[in-house]
């Protein structure tokens, strides 16, 4: 075999194990089979999410008070979507799986979303999550509220978003790590993980949004390099970690003390050089010289 096809092979097999592809084929089908085949609601708390998106959707920013409950007057029909799939609109009871037929499923798609009944629903548990995290949903459902598609149809149409809007953002923070890809690819694959990444919550955002601050910030620990792209990106990113998960401060915090320190890491503290090809992340050692 000839050097210069050895050459091809070994780039064709290192491109192809590459693990943000991977995760692209890999994580990504997956994750749009279950936006499909998890039913409606069965993901933890997915109906006040769902609310939160509706509400958002609107315009409207800020949660209604009404008897000690926080929420917002919404369609009836997407409270009475919630109780067909899951037998009621209580959040936090011992309810089973119900079992439907096909054709009774691909009926509601047809059910019109009546904007105009309107009833005040509950959803004290989402109603004061910031907005960022429910862009993509919210973006989706007001589309497709513009073209009369009816509460199922926006409530898959959310779930789509969501998982796509979180996949690419997945996708770029692996390809963007330099060191830890396999174990951030793993992480990706958990699970739950890919539950929570095609639902409407908003943890698949949150988690994409953690993804990829953690790669900018390791990235900048490698290269030394910042950027006005990488300044909006680790921006965002942050912003969207924190707002719903407080717990992610500290991380938030760690990463901005390095970035306001004295001055950038050199190479030299990561024992090698990195490569400058910008598909490379490897981190190739320096020779050592004996005499």
């Amino acid at each position: 075999m000839s050097a210069a096809l050895r050459h091809w092979l070994g780039k064709l097999r290192a491109s192809s194990l590459d693990p943000a592809r991977v995760y692209a084929w890999v994580g990504g089908a997956s994750i749009l089979l279950l936006v499909i085949l998890v039913p409606p609601f069965q993901v933890p708390d997915e109906p006040q999410h769902f609310y939160r998106s509706y509400q958002l959707s609107t315009g409207e920013l800020w949660p209604k008070l009404e008897n000690g409950a926080a929420g917002s007057d919404l369609p009836a029909s997407l409270p009475a979507l919630v109780e067909r799939f899951l037998g009621t609109t209580e959040f936090h009871t011992e309810r089973g799986l119900r079992t439907a037929q096909l054709q009774e499923t691909l009926a509601e798609l047809r059910r019109p979303l009546d904007a105009h009944s309107t009833v005040f629903v509950d959803f004290s548990g989402s109603a004061f999550y910031a907005p960022l995290p429910y862009l993509p949903q919210a973006l989706a459902i007001a589309g497709a509220r513009a073209v009369g598609i009816g509460p199922l149809g926006l409530f898959y149409v959310g779930r789509l978003a969501n998982a796509l809007a979180a996949i690419i953002a997945t996708y770029i923070a692996i390809r963007l790590l330099p060191v830890g890809r396999g174990v951030a690819l793993v992480v990706a694959l958990l699970p739950m993980t890919q539950f929570q990444t095609a639902s409407l919550s908003a943890d698949g955002p949150t988690i994409a949004a953690a993804f990829l601050f953690t790669a900018i910030i390791t990235r900048f620990l490698v290269d030394g390099v910042w950027t006005v792209g990488r300044t909006v990106a680790a921006f965002a990113s942050g912003l969207i970690m924190c707002s719903v998960k407080f717990v992610y401060i500290p991380v938030l915090f760690a990463g901005l003390g390095t970035l306001f320190g004295s001055s950038a890491p050199s190479r030299k503290a990561w024992g090698g050089v990195v490569s400058s090809d910008p598909q490379c992340y490897e981190i190739r050692r320096r020779p050592v010289l004996r005499s």
